[in-house]
């Protein structure tokens, strides 16, 4: 049998040039599916009309891919906070409304692979505040559980707190929060 339409139905894959992204798509109609469209809508309205206050949380390794998105937010954000490797590498905030966090969990090396206590309860704070808050990038080096606590800590204030609106943006960070739903059946998260 062969295909007639081609539907997309994985955002966080969208812009990869894989064959099961890129070269189908090429080969027959493409269209979005449902949970395309939806995050789309959710991620719109965040940029658009988000409740204020609205927080952004950016973290992650890829330096040359957040510093747009920090650039992007630093005008439609009450509060940007940055983590992740950028922090620990130095990022240096050119407005007000940047937090960078300012003290780090190292390993006996003296790398810097998580945010510290001090950053992680501003994080807190600040989502306690808020009425929308967009994350995209993990605090830490998430693969060992050591240097999670702070992502641990963030995607808990974030479920616990019904009154806002939170979207999860990046495959490292939605993979993140799906695995630690899993392995805590307890928490009541909807993902959207």
């Amino acid at each position: 049998t062969h295909a007639s339409l081609f539907v997309q139905d994985g955002f966080a894959v969208t812009h990869r040039a894989h064959a099961s992204t890129d070269a189908i798509a090429k080969l027959l109609p493409a269209v979005a599916g449902l949970l395309v469209e939806k995050e789309v809508t959710m991620l719109q309205k965040a940029i658009e009309t988000p409740d204020h206050p609205f927080t952004v949380i950016i973290g992650g390794a890829k330096v040359s891919d957040k510093q747009p998105l920090i650039q992007k937010f630093t005008s439609l954000a009450d509060q940007v906070l940055v983590g992740g490797k950028i922090a620990a590498d130095g990022y240096e905030a050119e407005s007000p409304n940047i937090y960078v966090a300012e003290d780090f969990d190292e390993n006996t090396d003296g790398a810097r692979l998580d945010i510290g206590p001090v950053s992680t309860m501003k994080f807190v704070e600040s989502i306690q505040n808020a009425k929308t808050v967009l994350w995209n990038g993990v605090l830490g080096f998430v693969e060992d559980p050591t240097y999670a606590t702070a992502s641990t800590i963030i995607a808990k204030a974030l479920g616990e707190n019904s009154h806002l609106t939170s979207i999860i943006c990046g495959g490292d960070t939605a993979g993140f929060v799906e695995n630690l739903i899993s392995e805590n059946p307890e928490l009541q998260y909807s993902l959207i």
